[in-house]
Order: structure tokens, then sequence, then C-alpha cells
């Protein structure tokens, strides 16, 4: 299959008449309700809900289907569970204050024990049985995948953090994305599927 040939599509990530594909790349967006507890909000709780059982499906089927994750992907995650960390040690609302506080106070790092907590992330993810991409993956042709990141920012007016998760799919010719972030929904036009809750599929 060449990019750009189709529109990809949005797929129910739960529907059992759905079989799973054989590669998908999991986005932050799904990984996170790992660590994070259930939200109080409506919808959040449901795609909370619905990310988990799709990461237990994902594990149920990790025999027939490969799941991949970006070191991208980690990084991100890794950056909103120390905001979280800080911001329920400080008080602070705005991230932004919070990344100003870790900065000027980097000893809460280890105060707040938040390499461990990561390490306890990183465990979640790998009983899922999933494979993450290394940055050494990228070597051979590292100018194409700058210009990739570039060539998505354009195309489907992605931030830089998703033209690079785009750009790690397209280079490993992974055609479908699972997420429970809308602005995905904007790399339908490059031929990748979204695998997604279904409270995304019927939102407007």
């Amino acid at each position: 299959m060449d990019w750009f040939m189709s529109n990809g599509i949005r797929i129910n990530f739960l529907d059992p008449s759905k079989p799973l594909p054989n590669d998908i790349l999991i986005d932050s967006s799904v990984l996170l309700h790992l660590f994070f507890p259930a939200p109080k909000d409506s919808i959040e709780n449901t795609l909370f809900r619905h990310s988990k059982d799709f990461l237990n499906r994902v594990k149920a089927n990790k025999a027939n289907c490969r799941a991949v994750i970006p070191i991208k992907v980690i990084d991100e995650c890794f950056h909103k569970i120390m905001m979280s960390e800080v911001k329920t040690h400080t008080g602070l609302k705005e991230n932004e204050d919070n990344f100003r506080e870790l900065k000027r106070r980097p000893e809460l790092l280890n105060q707040l024990n938040i390499p461990d907590t990561l390490h306890t992330f990183l465990k979640s993810i790998d009983t899922i049985g999933v494979e993450i991409i290394q940055p050494y993956d990228y070597v051979e042709r590292e100018e194409y995948f700058e210009d990739q990141i570039l060539a998505n920012i354009k195309n489907s007016e992605l931030l830089a953090g998703d033209a690079h998760i785009l750009a790690a799919a397209q280079w490993f010719d992974i055609f479908d994305i699972a997420s429970v972030d809308k602005d995905f929904k904007r790399i339908l036009t490059t031929g990748v599927n979204i695998y997604t809750s279904s409270a995304i599929i019927n939102s407007r």
C-alpha cells in the first residue's frame, strides 16, 4: 500500500467484528490511561475506560498484533506524569507554573519519587507487550525523517509532536494508529486509519 493513495478511516478499537491490524502505533493519549485515575468528567471517563479495555485487547492479541510506541510518545507521557506529580505537590493549576517550579527546584524530582513513578509506568507498558521504537532506528535516513515531520506539519496541520508520531508510522509503513486525540482526525487524508473510542467517532 502506498501513502496518500486513499483516505484512512476511523475504527472503533473495541468492535469485536474489527480485528486488530498486524501492526499498530499507540499514541500517548491512550497510554496515559495506564497511569492516571478515572476522570470524573463523563466523556473523559468513557475515553479512560475504552482506552484501558483497548490496551487489554492489545495484550490479549499480542501474538497477532505488533504494537509499537515511538520514544517520542514515551517522552510525552513522562512529561505529563511529571507535571501531574509536581502539581499535586505545589497546588499550582497551570502546567507552565509547575514547569517553572520544577526548573527552579529540580530536587523535587527525587523528593517526590518521580523516577520511581516513571519506572512503574514503564513496567505497566511492558506488561502489554509493546515495542518501543528507539532513536537509532531512524539513523539510516535521518534527513528524510526530519523532512517528513515538516511535511506532516504542513500537509496535515499537526503540532510538532503529532507530526513526529505520524512520521514514525510512515517510516515503518504502519497504517494504523490508536489514539483518543481528536487532532489525529486530520491525518486520515494521509491514508492512516485511526483506531479510537466510539465516543470520538460519534462526536462532532
